[in-house]
């Protein structure tokens, strides 16, 4: 018997850690001309889109958010790749990196890669869900949630809709 999914967290709740992030991302960065929020496709890409509109509300600095082409599910990477940007367009600036879950820290890992390559001034990590089995070394800057999670439980992020909240299966 499979177990239906249980909300976790609700859109009201979302929105309010969501609302956090962005607060957070501005204390750290307050003196700052221009924020590059670096979304990984899928969940993370809406979650950084999310995060940018309070950012543009409330934040003195530019906000520019675009989407890291990721294969999650591939075992190596081709050349991970940005929307709407140039790796050159960021360079000495600071880059937020977002996603939806962090888990085992792989996808991370991954979507990092480029931008160790670039001489920046800073690269902070954001995800909405932190879980606890890390498979690399990658710890989240800001998170608006940390879960107690088995490793055979799945988290499912859905941040746009009906049936927005964070799922467990």
């Amino acid at each position: 018997m499979i177990a239906s999914p249980t909300l976790v967290i609700g859109p009201v709740d979302i929105e309010r850690r969501i609302e956090r992030l962005a607060y957070q991302i501005l204390e750290e960065n307050y003196a700052e001309h221009t924020i590059w929020l670096a979304g990984i496709a899928g969940q993370g890409s809406q979650l950084a889109h999310r995060i940018c509109q309070h950012l543009r509300r409330i934040a003195p600095f530019a906000v520019v958010d675009f989407t890291v082409l990721v294969d999650k599910k591939a075992t190596t990477q081709p050349a991970i790749m940005f929307d709407r940007v140039k790796a050159a367009d960021m360079e000495g600036g600071v880059v937020v990196l977002v996603d939806d879950v962090l888990n085992t820290g792989k996808t991370l890992m991954y979507a990092l890669a480029p931008f160790t390559q670039m001489p920046l001034k800073r690269l902070q990590l954001v995800v909405l869900v932190e879980r606890g089995h890390r498979a690399y070394p990658i710890s989240a800057t800001f998170a608006g949630i940390a879960l107690s999670t088995t490793i055979e439980d799945h988290i499912h992020v859905w941040l746009e809709g009906e049936g927005t909240g964070v799922w467990l299966h």
